[in-house]
């Protein structure tokens, strides 16, 4: 259950979010940081995660190091799909909550 009445606290909407936005936070970060793309991309090829660039991928990330084939491109496609479901239940029961709170308060939608 959460708690509205302290703002100390994280709701459960929070905390949805931020499962939600962690898996893609972090590579991102990780990507943006100057020096450490091709670093992360050669990990990636080497861990199986990614296709190396010589094994003619779908799609090659910038680089020519490595890329994602068909059945990697499905699971791409499966995980942005989730992330903007995430996102939109987000936006929604922030919405919800707002609302609420102006309900609470006295006013009349």
């Amino acid at each position: 259950m959460s708690n509205s009445n302290s703002r100390n606290t994280l709701s459960d909407s929070d905390i949805l979010i931020l499962m939600c936005l962690a898996p893609f936070a972090v590579p991102l970060v990780i990507a943006l940081v100057p020096g450490w793309w091709g670093n992360s991309l050669t990990w990636l090829v080497e861990h199986k995660i990614l296709v190396a660039a010589s094994e003619s991928p779908l799609f090659t990330f910038p680089g020519q190091i490595g890329g994602v084939d068909l059945p990697r491109l499905v699971i791409v496609i499966a995980v942005l799909l989730a992330a903007v479901a995430c996102g939109f239940s987000a936006l929604r029961a922030l919405h919800e909550r707002r609302i609420d709170r102006r309900l609470a308060s006295g006013d009349r939608l």
